[in-house]
């Protein structure tokens, strides 16, 4: 228990802030899908 203690204090600005990176890349990815994503035009607007 003191080594996982004692490696969490050492890492844990590391562990925060990967934490905060694929947090951040995970909410512009889906941002990014929703986005882009078209609606298919109805066949009554095409005539």
């Amino acid at each position: 228990m003191k080594k996982i203690m004692g490696f969490v204090r050492r890492n844990g600005l590391t562990m925060l802030s990967f934490l905060g990176l694929v947090v951040g890349s995970m909410a512009s990815t889906t941002q990014t899908l929703f986005y882009t994503h078209q609606v298919k035009c109805p066949e009554e607007l095409l005539k």
